[in-house]
């Protein structure tokens, strides 16, 4: 395939917008419990200082290796809270960038609205896709992922943090990845350490994830198509399984775990018919589901909004019980 390279035009700088319409909130089975949670948290907001409040907390350990194949990517910053008797939540962010660019850092900003509400909170990055040499093809990003949960699961007495209590976060790319940490699970590795350690997490936020790769992209700017065959190796035309593996939308099982899905409607990069799809795909399967899709939102726009984090803080709030 030809050679690919970041267009210019492909991270607007992010930004708040104040107005807001929620075109639709669909919920099924527990996610009715998170409904009636909503109207007292509309005002919560991300904090935009890592450091902010953060003067009782122990210090973060920033890039723990959690692998070898590339210790530089596959990079753990733990934030810690103070240990109590009982152990505590914790909330696993995964960074977007088309799985090709991007880092833990991106995600900074959103980590004191996680420890201000009591969750241990671990930024991970990953091995991201070389589109000029080839190196680093799917499903890399996936096993990088899944072997950062069994690592936290494994560190969680270091951590004071309860294993059966674990949220993934996403956003993008990030959203399909912890999409599949919770349709998907892998327990087997050569490192004894990990052996038998499931990577499934507990409960899922995806912010304008791709969950399904099947669903074309409607704005000509921003077609990921050539790309995404280049990481999985093979176009959806010649290997359909291959892209349906790379989607949650098609791994949905009845061992899959709660999800929150926020998506906006102007999204450029994602088409939000890719959430509705794996809104779909759960409401079939009967699993639970809250749904947000905001009308005047754009890709960027939902990581800024402030109604999108009330339903974040009452969905974790809801399933990890800080």
């Amino acid at each position: 395939m030809a050679a690919w390279t970041v267009p210019s035009h492909w991270r607007p700088d992010p930004h708040i917008e104040e107005g807001f319409e929620m075109r639709t909130l669909r919920l099924s089975l527990a996610g009715t419990v998170i409904l009636a949670l909503v109207g007292g948290l509309g005002g919560a907001v991300v904090a935009q200082d890592e450091e902010a409040g953060a003067a009782d907390r122990p210090m973060p350990q920033r890039g723990i290796a959690y692998g070898d194949a590339d210790p530089e990517m596959q990079v753990i910053h733990a934030y810690g809270l103070e240990p109590r008797e009982d152990p505590r939540p914790a909330v696993l962010l995964v960074h977007g960038g088309a799985l090709v660019i991007g880092s833990p850092d991106d995600y900074a900003s959103l980590v004191p609205f996680f420890l201000d509400r009591g969750y241990v909170t671990f930024n991970a990055g990953y091995r991201l896709y070389d589109p000029d040499t080839g190196a680093n093809p799917w499903p890399a990003q996936l096993d990088d992922v899944q072997q950062a949960v069994r690592w936290v699961r494994a560190h969680a007495d270091e951590f004071n943090v309860d294993p059966d209590r674990i949220c993934a976060v996403g956003h993008s790319s990030g959203g399909q990845l912890v999409g599949l940490l919770g349709t998907t699970d892998a327990t087997g590795d050569d490192d004894l350490e990990l052996d038998g350690i499931s990577s499934r997490v507990d409960c899922v936020v995806s912010l304008a994830g791709d969950a399904d790769l099947l669903v074309p992209y409607d704005h000509p700017e921003y077609d990921f198509t050539e790309l995404t065959g280049m990481i999985l190796g093979a176009s959806l035309d010649d290997r359909p399984d291959l892209w349906k593996a790379a989607s949650p939308a098609h791994n949905v099982d009845d061992m899959t775990v709660p999800f929150l899905i926020i998506h906006g409607a102007h999204d450029a990069f994602t088409p939000v018919e890719m959430a509705r799809s794996l809104v779909d795909k759960l409401t079939e399967a009967e699993r639970d589901v809250v749904y947000a899709e905001y009308g005047n939102q754009s890709h960027e726009g939902v990581l800024y909004h402030k109604p999108a984090w009330g339903l974040v803080d009452a969905f974790l709030s809801s399933h990890l019980h800080p």
